[in-house]
């Protein structure tokens, strides 16, 4: 009997530790959801790595076949083969957040969720590519900011390609986004870490060159040769290597990734008018650039061109730690081309055309002459925004003494922030008590 006993309880004590363990288990395993939003079980005595791997594959099952049979059963493709290109985006930023988008956020609208939903109603890739780009190994070169266009951004996929591709998926563009054309491509083709350099015009009015008086009279002002000289020259100042941590956020002075090497900015042509505005347009040719980085080094131009700062600010934007830049609009910033001039040495060939894209300049050119210098000549003439951005040059500080006093005050709270342990390095300094050393907490029971 008393054996029965004993294998009764073992069994209850080994039925009360399983629970125990099962309710440790579900505490630290938050129950997480399917794409659908859907609740996914949690699976008894699952580890937490292993429930964690478990959401994983059911998710990925779902981006590929709807989490129900294969994309392959339920949605049919063009006819044509199925291979890796690049494709000539022309696009004007002003309606869009930028080129960029992130799946799942479907209430900012960008260039990227426009293009992927006109491919998938062109039939050229499954519906899955909405959700996760991987499936087509879709690469852009140059994430445009906000309202930053675009004459010829190149991206990467591999999708079905009819001959008639671009007519195909313009049908489900708007007008002011455009696939301008597309060329094969070699299987292991990245569009962004191929291109060798890059080109931004700027088309800037020269009453940005002008004095405080000028301003009231946009429309009649007209740059002089001598101040159209003096614009030339800060532009070249740019050519070469230099650190271009105060025209970015983020970066800090001896961060090497913020040293960017520019081939040549020029003023593209003579001076030109457009609804009686008089416009240039700046002309940068470098291998990459950090985000507002260029409209950065055309606010700087346009300070020290309108005397608005000297020298010596110039100088402590590329020596000092933190120094105050005007950031320029992005209203007149648009991407000209990007270049894969090693690409086209290597793969150029009769089957394989370079990505010079020379056939398709016009189609560019006449873009950008319909969608894109409209927008921006009307902003500037009929919205007047580049004078009012203009007025806010008064607010900056180019004497270099309020940046100094901002930086040594980041300085000391980064420096406070460091002698500071963290939450788990205090705790982990803390002596661990085992749970046989902690005294049950007495509580009183209440009289009746």
């Amino acid at each position: 009997m008393a054996d029965v006993s004993d294998e009764k309880t073992e069994n209850r004590d080994k039925e009360e530790k399983s629970e125990e363990v099962k309710k440790e288990i579900e505490e630290e395993i938050k129950e997480e959801t399917d794409i659908n939003g859907v609740p996914i079980p949690i699976p008894r005595n699952c580890s937490k790595k292993d429930y964690k791997n478990l959401v994983k594959q059911k998710k990925s099952r779902q981006w590929t076949d709807g989490g129900n049979g294969s994309l392959k059963d339920k949605e049919t493709l063009i006819d044509g083969p199925k291979k890796k290109i690049a494709i000539l985006l022309s696009y004007c930023g002003k309606n869009y957040h930028g080129l960029q988008h992130n799946p799942g956020d479907d209430k900012v609208d960008t260039i990227e969720k426009r293009v992927f939903q006109a491919l998938v109603a062109a039939k050229v890739v499954y519906s899955n590519v909405i959700t996760d780009r991987k499936k087509c190994a879709y690469q852009s070169c140059s994430r445009t900011d906000k309202g930053v266009s675009a004459i010829g951004n190149v991206a990467s996929l591999k999708c079905k390609i009819p001959k008639n591709l671009c007519e195909l998926v313009n049908k489900h563009l708007p007008d002011d986004i455009r696939l301008t054309g597309f060329e094969l491509v070699t299987k292991g083709f990245c569009a962004k870490k191929r291109c060798t350099h890059r080109t931004y015009s700027y088309y800037c009015p020269t009453i940005c060159f002008g004095s405080k008086e000028d301003w009231d009279r946009p429309s009649s002002f007209r740059i002089k040769n001598e101040k159209l000289e003096c614009v030339k020259s800060l532009l070249e100042k740019y050519t070469g290597t230099k650190s271009y941590h105060n025209f970015t956020s983020g970066k800090r002075q001896g961060d090497e990734s913020a040293k960017r090497h520019i081939l040549d900015f020029r003023i593209q042509g003579e001076p030109f008018i457009c609804n009686d505005w008089e416009y240039v347009e700046l002309r940068v040719v470098g291998q990459s650039f950090m985000i507002h980085q260029i409209r950065k080094m055309v606010g700087l131009v346009i300070a020290r061109a309108g005397d608005h700062c000297q020298d010596d600010h110039w100088e402590r934007a590329f020596k000092r730690p933190f120094e105050d830049v005007p950031k320029a609009p992005g209203n007149g910033l648009v991407l000209r081309q990007v270049h894969y001039d090693v690409y086209n040495k290597d793969y150029g060939t009769d089957n394989r055309k370079t990505l010079e894209w020379s056939d398709k300049q016009s189609d560019m050119d006449n873009f950008a002459k319909e969608n894109i210098l409209p927008v921006i000549f009307k902003m500037d003439t009929e919205e007047e925004s580049m004078v009012e951005w203009l007025k806010t040059l008064e607010v900056h500080d180019f004497t270099g003494v309020r940046a100094e006093k901002q930086w040594e005050k980041q300085e000391f709270e980064r420096k406070e922030a460091l002698k500071r342990p963290s939450k788990e390095e205090a705790d982990s300094h803390l002596p661990k008590i085992a749970k046989s050393e902690v005294e049950p907490v007495q509580t009183s029971t209440p009289k009746n």
